[in-house]
């Protein structure tokens, strides 16, 4: 209720009012847009973290089955040296660490372990002669 002299017009009764064109969400792009970029970058990371890991677990499967067929080619003859001696060569050449060696007649079985980024990679390989 307006008492005496104050009208509806009355400047003073409108001072604590936003201006027509403010509005609530006024300036929320700004934070959403933040928002979004981080998301976006989490998301990549997670992304490259995946293919990382990926990566590093193949190429490690390729020096152990590297290092199993050395082994087992100084087995059966075709190389000089000590089958596991062989196979840590090629694992330390290529920055891994040799876990097990283990000779099962003219087999040879592998296993080799690497460090990629914060976990630790592990696989296996066995090799052996041909079977007529």
């Amino acid at each position: 209720m307006l008492q005496g002299s104050e009208t509806a017009s009355d400047p003073d009764l409108n001072k604590n009012l936003p201006d027509a064109d403010w509005k609530v969400d006024s300036g929320s792009t700004a934070v959403v847009s933040i928002i979004f970029i981080g998301a976006l970058m989490l998301l990549l990371f997670a992304v490259s973290s995946a293919t990382s890991l990926s990566h590093g677990t193949t190429r490690l499967q390729v020096i152990a089955d590297s290092a199993s067929l050395a082994a087992a080619d100084t087995i059966r003859g075709l190389a000089s040296g000590f089958p596991c001696e062989n196979a840590e060569l090629i694992a330390v050449s290529n920055g891994v660490f040799l876990d097990s060696c283990r000779i099962v007649g003219t087999d040879v079985s592998i296993g080799l372990t690497k460090f990629v980024g914060l976990s630790e990679i592990s696989v296996d390989s066995v090799a052996g002669s041909p079977s007529d």
